[in-house]
C-alpha cells in the first residue's frame, strides 16, 4: 500500500507525526491526573478495577509519545520509527480494549448514564488513535524507503567509481603494452639497420679485395 503524502490532507506526514506525539503526551498526562482523582470518587468502588488499568494505559501513552517525539525530532531512524509505530499500535489496541471493558463494567453496575461521557471520550480517542497509527506507520515506511534509496545510490556510485578505476587501469595497461610493442619494433628496426650496414660493409670489403 502506498503511504499517504499528507496528514489530514493539509500538512506533511512528518509534521503530523510530531503533532500526534505532542497531542497524545498531554492527553496521557491529563488522563492520568483525571483517573488518579477518580480514586477518591464516590463511585470508585464501582469502577475501581478500571482506574488502575487506566493509569497504566495513561503511563504507557506518556512514555511512548515522548519516545516518538524524540525519535522524529532527533534520530530520524527508520528502525526506531518502526518501533515507535509498533508501540503506538499496541497502545491503541489497549485503548480499545479498555474502552470496551469500561463500558461493560459501568453498564453492568447500572451507572451508564453517569459515565456516558467518559465512555464516549474513550471510544473517540481510540478511533482517532487508529488514524494516528496509520500516519505514524506511513511515515516510518517513507523514511525507510528514503534511507534504502540513499544506500542503493551510494552502492551504485561506489560500483561506478570502481568500474571507472578498472577501465582506467585497463587503458594504462594497454598504453604500456603499446609502448612496449613500439619499443620492440624500434629495436627490431635498429637490428635490421645494423644488419644492412654490416652487409654493406661486407660487400665493400669483397669489392676491395
Amino acid at each position: 500500500m502506498t503511504p499517504m503524502n499528507k496528514c489530514c490532507g493539509c500538512i506533511s506526514v512528518r509534521s503530523g507525526v510530531i503533532i500526534i506525539a505532542i497531542i497524545w503526551m498531554p492527553g496521557g498526562i491529563y488522563g492520568f491526573i483525571q483517573n488518579f482523582q477518580l480514586l477518591s470518587d464516590d463511585y470508585q468502588y464501582i469502577i475501581g478495577s478500571t482506574v488502575q488499568i487506566a493509569l497504566a494505559v495513561n503511563s504507557l501513552t506518556i512514555l511512548i509519545s515522548g519516545f516518538g517525539l524524540m525519535v522524529v525530532c532527533c534520530a530520524e531512524s527508520a528502525r526506531l520509527l518502526q518501533i515507535f509505530s509498533g508501540l503506538f499500535i499496541f497502545v491503541v489496541v489497549i485503548h480499545f480494549i479498555y474502552a470496551i471493558y469500561f463500558a461493560i463494567v459501568v453498564s453492568s453496575s447500572g451507572y451508564l448514564n453517569y459515565y456516558k461521557y467518559d465512555i464516549i471520550r474513550h471510544f473517540v480517542g481510540a478511533i482517532l488513535g487508529v488514524y494516528f497509527a496509520k500516519v505514524i506507520a506511513d511515515y516510518a515506511k517513507i523514511v525507510r524507503l528514503e534511507q534504502n534509496n540513499i544506500q542503493t545510490l551510494g552502492i551504485i556510485e561506489a560500483s561506478n567509481i570502481a568500474n571507472n578505476q578498472d577501465r582506467a587501469s585497463n587503458i594504462t595497461n594497454n598504453q604500456i603494452i603499446i609502448a612496449s610493442n613500439m619499443t620492440n619494433n624500434q629495436v627490431i628496426a635498429s637490428n635490421i639497420t645494423n644488419g644492412q650496414v654490416m652487409a654493406s660493409n661486407t660487400t665493400n670489403n669483397q669489392a676491395i679485395n
